[in-house]
């Protein structure tokens, strides 16, 4: 013992360059200055001098030098294990060793009473088993076997989707790379060493593309995808491709228990725009003290409308894998019935590179060696994983497809430690095993586990022993691997990647092999027969490994450097039955629809790529059972009659090739397209109902000609596909996911910046090139369209805080973030420097720049002259510029007073269906159903009443009665012999029931009524100015500012001078907004007020169908009914979607109104909003 001692004082005293005398063997290493650097280098010296195999665990758990010389002098094998105590411990540990086969407790143990209670507390199953005796395992949280994973998707380096991904796993492809100059100049930044604001890699495993996304998919308008974290659009997308993948239409999902769990680390977008001029976002300051980060998870639950549990958690790297023992419990506890999990990281700017080196975590020569004898640190690497999961009871009854089961996940923390981030395997060991009880499962049938892996040898050889700790020994049988080696360190992501990576393995039967150890690191003991821990440097085929008949069984490990650990046990499920033969009981008919042909023409490209492929998963059955019944339905449809797969790859191919707009021409080939959207829905497809399409679908199964249903889908009938397959063995396979639009989000400094869709991966994109940046003026000559489009690009971009050249040309208002407002005050711009009346039509019927810009040039040849006589008036005379812009506004405005023909506005002329008359609400504008109006498609006729007296000229009408009168002459002159749709937002709803009243009085049919949040007279308060107050605070809102005016303040205000005050308070918030506009509208809105408390409802008579649309967060403490049911004699349905009074016509709401008042369209061409509740009958 003395030699030793004195033999390892004189390698302490080398290494810290200390004189013997200053080496006090019994003070605490951690005084002598002794941390984990240096004890890299002792371990690495004792070694050398003894000829030992010293473990950092043994080494950590020893305080002195005294104790790791005591260690070092115990007998073999007790030789590995420390100990200050006497010759009966020795004895002890030596014979615990002998007989047992397992590695002995480390630490200092004062008698053999400790060395008892550390061996049953560490080996107690070990110590069980070899005495015959079976733990106890801990009662299991729920009666449910567990969790299934049935739905993955994932978007990683050099790995757009799983298929890929997995791909990639088999070839072992290492996807790091130099970082690219479009990121950021890592040359600006690196150094070779660590030195203060440098980052020492220049390396990354970084995704494509992260400022592309298709924003009006989810109804999301551009300026507002321009603000939102690039992480939150990844995840709508691969959230929407994950529900695909488990054959679940993504829009069946509205209003379900499902539960939605993030895990995320950082912010960069947001801290990016947090440094720049938020302020001048169109929506106002957008970030305050609360990060808008945390709404990751609830963003995907508003936009799929889902109602379980929604949560984001950041515990750094693992967070998804917290974020997965969050679902994994709720759905058992039954806080949810089905669960999207899902993790993600970007590395958008050099910041966290710089940091990350201060912190020592990065490798300098952009390796993630875990478990090499030269790791240095890991290599940041990016990605996206989603999850769905369901009870594992569920699954069986929903016919789906499983990549595993989870059969427990646990979740601890490390305890006070030298430091916060200091790894102790003690708490690694008790995560694995008590994962492992609780889903009462033996450790030694566990054969792989995906390490977390901290690329250092220090920590990893922590790792090694807390995995090592946690299971028997025995033959090599456990293999450990890490997907570090292919992707780099997803960070946040790495959880839920890894147990995709896990699942995928489990899925394919097959452990694909690691690559990120090139020589085994000496610190960990690989080779020894004391442990059943192997490096799975080879791909591992499950017939090498399977036990019998048991089940292949993985785990996946997930830490946090704070302190956090996460198991995940993973396991093999049967494999399908016997595939289900493409034979006359299987309708031999593919489905694909997308928003419009430019999506169709990349979705069938990626299905021809898909079907050329060799790995095409399950039986053509699967692929057109899930393609029927697993997808979403969209208005651009193909349908393609195929008896096995080789002939649809063939005829997929030939649309490809001629194009969708000639596959008119192929019918004769079973290959059948319609666009309704483009050629106005067919009449037929609303009256054919449930009952027809089933008989439909039977009569092709007896005859085996299924073209007549091909015909009746691609026009828009609803299919019940799901009655083919009730008998048969079908199930969901993956298929390619929704092809998204590629169109650029990202606000770069002083401006946002909204690029074109450039082409899809692998082939040409059907919508073309990119469109080019917006030329100079210089470089165009000054052609009148030309000069409109520049007009029009200056007056958008001022009201949505984007310069004129940032302004596309070819995208619609609505796209560009233009609201109701905007609209209006760009209509009495114009006006005003052209010199031309505008009604609102214009804009509905030119709905994109150039379309109006072409429109106004035909009846203004003269725009280039009159915009530059206008630019020099301003420039000469601002002020007497605006005296004329309001003389103008009003002159221009008069011609439309001289009869009131003008008051009604076609929207959309086109279409066989009954035609909708709208009504706007309390201030009169059209303008405001224009999202509605858009909702509905090209194929609805839609027509505007707009409210007498916003010229500001003609007084408004202060009689309900008699402007129901007036919009009746209006309508009657345009539309007669036929049944009228009338449609009501908010005041506007009661005018339409006065006139649904007077109709029915003139023998006139009214088909329906639709009442858009509209609160009945009988409700309202007297006093206007709590409304008064709301509509001021919200318009201010919509306009980027912000007010706390109240109802007290403004009764101080005399009524007669309020339009006037409230005018004066808009200026003094820097807003831009036309007087005489703005006190026309108030005139309009308070008329109208006074008129609907004033108005006397009548009763209804029989016959007309009422719907009231109530806004959730509308009208807080009124009836279910708004007070109408007492008015209406048939059934007043009531339905209720998200948002308040104010919402209700914005993009997302406005679809969803759309789908739910027009039966006829059943399928929209925007996916899922929220959706509503059943109707309720009064």
């Amino acid at each position: 013992m003395t030699d030793v001692l004195e033999r390892l004082t004189g390698i302490v005293s080398a290494t810290l360059k200390l004189p013997l005398t200053k080496v006090d063997p019994d003070v605490e290493m951690i005084r002598l200055g002794i941390d984990s650097i240096i004890a890299m280098e002792l371990i690495d010296a004792i070694g050398r001098e003894f000829a030992v195999s010293l473990a950092p665990a043994q080494f950590m758990d020893v305080a002195t030098l005294r104790e790791l010389a005591g260690l070092l002098h115990a007998p073999a094998p007790a030789a590995t294990v420390a100990t200050t105590a006497g010759s009966d411990v020795h004895a002890l540990l030596s014979f615990v060793s002998r007989t047992y086969a397992i590695d002995p407790p480390t630490g200092r143990f004062d008698s053999v009473d400790a060395l008892a209670d550390a061996l049953v507390a560490g080996h107690a199953d070990e110590l069980m088993r070899h005495y015959g005796m079976k733990p106890q395992p801990v009662p299991a949280q729920s009666a449910t076997h567990g969790v299934a994973l049935v739905g993955l998707s994932c978007r990683l380096p050099d790995a757009p989707d799983a298929r890929t991904f997995w791909a990639n796993l088999v070839a072992g492809r290492n996807s790091v790379r130099e970082i690219p100059a479009s990121r950021w100049r890592w040359q600006d930044h690196y150094a070779d060493a660590p030195a203060p604001g440098k980052t020492v890699s220049k390396w990354g495993a970084l995704l494509d593309d992260v400022d592309r996304f298709d924003a009006p998919f989810f109804g999301i308008a551009a300026a507002e995808a321009d603000m939102m974290d690039p992480q939150q659009r990844l995840l709508l997308q691969e959230a929407w491709h994950a529900i695909e993948d488990a054959g679940i239409d993504p829009r069946s999902l509205a209003g379900s228990n499902t539960g939605v769990f993030v895990g995320y680390q950082y912010s960069e977008y947001e801290q990016r725009l947090r440094g720049l001029d938020f302020q001048r976002l169109n929506d106002g300051p957008v970030f305050t003290s609360s990060s808008p980060t945390y709404y990751l998870a609830n963003r995907i639950s508003f936009a799929f409308d889902l109602r379980g549990p929604s949560e984001a958690v950041n515990v750094n790297c693992a967070s998804s894998a917290v974020a997965l023992d969050r679902a994994f419990h709720a759905l058992l506890n039954g806080e949810c019935d089905m669960a999207i999990v899902a993790g993600v990281s970007l590395n958008l700017f050099a910041q966290d590179y710089i940091a990350s080196t201060q912190y020592g975590l990065l490798s300098p020569d952009g390796t993630s060696g875990v478990f090499d004898n030269a790791a240095r640190g890991f290599t940041r690497g990016e990605g996206v994983g989603v999850l769905v999961l369901e009870r594992d009871t569920d699954v069986h009854r929903a016919r789906r497809r499983v990549y595993a089961s989870i059969r427990g996940c646990h979740q601890n923390y490390r305890g006070a430690a030298r430091s916060l981030s200091e790894v102790r395997h003690e708490s690694i060991t008790d995560v694995l095993a008590t994962c492992y009880r609780r889903a009462a499962v033996e450790p030694e049938s566990v054969r792989y586990i995906e390490v977390d892996g901290y690329a250092t040898k220090w920590a990893d050889s922590f790792e090694f022993e807390g995995v090592k700790g946690a299971l028997p020994a025995g033959a090599k049988r456990c293999a450990l691997g890490n997907v570090k080696g292919n992707i780099g360190n997803v960070e946040a992501a790495s959880g839920v990647v890894s147990v995709i990576k896990v699942a995928l393995s489990l899925y394919h039967r097959r452990f694909p092999a690691t690559l990120s150890m090139r020589e085994i690191s000496s610190f960990i003991d690989v080779g020894s027969d004391a442990h059943p821990l192997y490096i799975a440097d080879h791909a591992i085929g499950f017939d090498a490994i399977r036990n019998g008949d048991a089940p292949v069984r993985a785990g996946v490990n997930s830490f946090a450097d704070s302190g956090t650990n996460v198991h995940v046990l993973l396991e093999e499920t049967p494999a399908a039955s016997a595939a289900v033969p493409a034979a006359a009981n299987v309708a031999p008919l593919f489905v694909l629809s997308a928003r419009n042909p430019e999506r169709l023409a990349d979705y069938l490209a990626c299905y021809v790529d898909w079907l050329r492929g060799d790995d095409a998963p399950g039986s053509f059955a699967d692929l057109l059972y899930t393609a029927q019944n697993g997808r979403a339905v969209f208005v651009a449809r193909l349908a393609v009659v195929a008896a096995s797969r080789d002939e649809l790859r063939d005829k997929l191919a030939r649309v490809a090739t001629t194009g969708l707009d000639a596959v008119g021409s192929l019918a004769a080939y079973g290959i059948h397209y319609a666009y309704p959207a483009a050629s106005h829905a067919n009449p037929l497809a609303g009256l054919i109902g449930e009952d027809i399409a089933r008989m439909q679908l039977e009569q092709a199964m007896r005859t085996g000609q299924w073209d007549a249903v091909a015909q009746l889908w691609v026009n828009g009938v609803a299919m019940p596909w799901q009655t083919l397959w009730d008998a048969s063995g079908a199930r969901p396979v993956s298929l390619p996911g929704y092809p998204f639009a590629r169109h650029r989000y990202w606000y770069d400094e002083g401006r946002s910046s909204v690029a074109a869709p450039i082409a899809g991966h692998g082939h040409a994109s059907a919508s073309g090139p990119p469109a080019p940046a917006a030329p100079s003026d210089d470089a165009l000559p000054p052609t009148p369209s030309r000069a409109i489009e520049r007009l029009l690009q200056r007056e958008i971009g001022r009201h949505v805080r984007l310069p004129a050249d940032a302004v596309r040309v070819d995208l619609g208002f609505i796209e560009l973030g233009m609201n109701s407002i905007a609209l209006a005050g760009m209509i009495e711009h114009i006006a005003v420097v052209l010199g031309v009346n505008l009604a609102p039509s214009t804009i509905f019927l030119h709905p994109r720049i150039d379309m109006l810009a072409a429109h106004l040039a035909q009846i203004c040849p003269e725009a280039p002259r009159a915009l530059d006589a206008s630019a020099r008036e301003a420039a000469a005379d601002a002020a007497g510029a605006n005296r004329t812009a309001e003389a103008s506004y009003s002159a221009a405005l008069a011609v439309r007073t001289q009869d009131h023909s003008n008051l009604l506005i076609t929207v959309q002329p086109h279409g066989d269906a009954v035609p909708i008359f709208a009504l706007p609400g309390a201030g009169g504008s059209v303008l405001s159903l224009h999202r509605l109006s858009h909702a509905f498609g090209a194929g609805q006729p839609f027509h505007c009443i707009e409210a007498v007296g916003l010229d500001g000229l003609t007084p408004p009408m202060s009689q309900l009665e008699t402007m129901a009168r007036l919009n009746i002459g209006l309508l009657t002159a345009l539309q007669s012999n036929k049944p009228y749709r009338l449609l009501g937002y908010s005041n506007g709803g009661v005018v339409a029931f006065e006139m649904a009243r007077q109709l029915a009085a003139l023998g006139e049919t009214v088909s329906s009524l639709v009442l858009l949040d509209t609160l009945c007279p009988t409700l309202r308060d007297d006093d206007m100015c709590e409304m008064t107050a709301a509509v001021f605070r919200n318009f201010v809102k919509s306009l980027g500012a912000h007010t706390d005016l109240g109802a007290d303040r403004l009764r101080q205000i005399p009524e007669p001078a309020r339009s006037a005050w409230l005018y004066d308070t808009i200026v003094a918030l820097g807003l831009d907004v036309p007087r005489a506009q703005f006190i026309a509208t108030f005139d309009v809105a308070t008329a109208s007020e006074r008129a609907c408390q004033s108005y006397a409802p009548q009763v209804l008579p029989d016959g007309i169908d009422v719907l009231l649309v109530r806004a959730r967060d509308g009208f807080a403490g009124a009836p279910a009914d708004y007070g109408w049911g007492e008015f209406c004699r048939g059934a007043l349905r009531i339905r209720e979607v998200a948002g308040d009074h104010f919402t209700l016509l914005e993009a997302q709401q406005a679809d969803a109104l759309a789908r739910l008042i027009d039966a006829r369209e059943p399928e929209p061409a925007n996916p899922p909003m929220p959706d509503t509740e059943p109707a309720v009958s009064k």
